[in-house]
């Protein structure tokens, strides 16, 4: 699958001057490598929950850009703005925050990411709340269940 976001975005979010290229700090190479390393383990994420094909929505893809732009640029943080671990409060802290937030949404709200085009066919309406078949929390162990998958 195609990077979810290049080096220009990590550029422009860590608010470097002049675009990363062969002696630049990092290089582009490096840079290059750090987002398809992010893009990688984003799609890590969305395989875990049954999404095996990159989004098309503009909507899905750029929240996923969004994702690989902030997991991507506090690598880059971390490894050459000599903020060498999570120190809170720095741009590339908040960065990582940002993006573990992000694949935590991806792992809990799938159907945010195309997920609920699941192979499962157990659907619940919520009309069966009004009616009294079913109390809000019930529906919601039903699609949180192990035995669902999406």
């Amino acid at each position: 699958m195609a990077n979810y976001c290049s080096a220009s975005d990590v550029q422009v979010a860590l608010g470097y001057q002049s675009a990363f290229d062969a002696s630049s700090r990092p290089t582009l190479t490096q840079v290059t490598q750090i987002i398809t390393d992010t893009t990688n383990e984003i799609d890590l994420y969305l395989n875990s929950v049954g999404i095996t094909t990159q989004p098309t929505s503009t909507v899905i893809l750029g929240r996923l850009s969004q994702a690989c732009k902030f997991g991507a640029s506090a690598q880059v943080g971390f490894g050459y703005l000599n903020n060498a671990g999570s120190v809170p409060g720095t741009l590339a802290d908040t960065y990582w925050t940002r993006y573990n937030e992000i694949l935590q949404e991806i792992k809990n709200s799938p159907e945010l990411y195309g997920g609920a085009g699941s192979t499962n066919t157990d659907m619940f309406m919520s009309n069966q709340v009004e009616d009294g078949t079913y109390t809000e929390d019930e529906i919601d162990d039903l699609y949180l269940s192990p035995g669902f998958n999406i």
